[in-house]
């Protein structure tokens, strides 16, 4: 029997390879997953000729989701951070960064709500 973080993780996991999925679909070159950095984290970076874009993935079972109540201000810090990090290791300085938000529900089938530009950053 899974433990629910378990659970959780796979649940997690699974909404991220849906949003991986919909990036290469539209072109995009996926260049991390799960970035974590002390103070931030990122679950995708992907680019598409100079632009790069931080997703952050919600995936869960219901739809009755709120993003207001998602992706709090000291969350999408906590994204920023990370892509600073991030650009400046990679001396990506000549690039646009953008900052979208994949809300996947996976009940009563899996469906996805990709928001780009959810919230600016850099």
């Amino acid at each position: 029997m899974k433990s629910i973080k378990q659970a959780s993780l796979q649940l997690g996991t699974t909404g991220e390879k849906l949003v991986e999925e919909y990036l290469l679909q539209h072109g995009f070159t996926i260049l991390m997953r799960n970035m974590r950095i002390q103070g931030g984290e990122i679950d995708l970076i992907a680019q598409k000729d100079d632009l790069i874009v931080c997703t952050e993935v919600k995936t869960r079972t219901d739809q009755r989701t709120d993003l207001a109540e998602l992706i709090t201000p000291w969350q999408q810090q906590r994204i920023i951070r990370a892509a600073h990090h991030f650009l400046a290791k990679k001396r990506l300085d000549a690039v646009t960064c953008r900052f979208d938000v994949a809300l996947v529900a996976m009940h009563p089938e899996p469906s996805l709500d990709y928001i780009p530009n959810a919230f600016e950053g850099v």
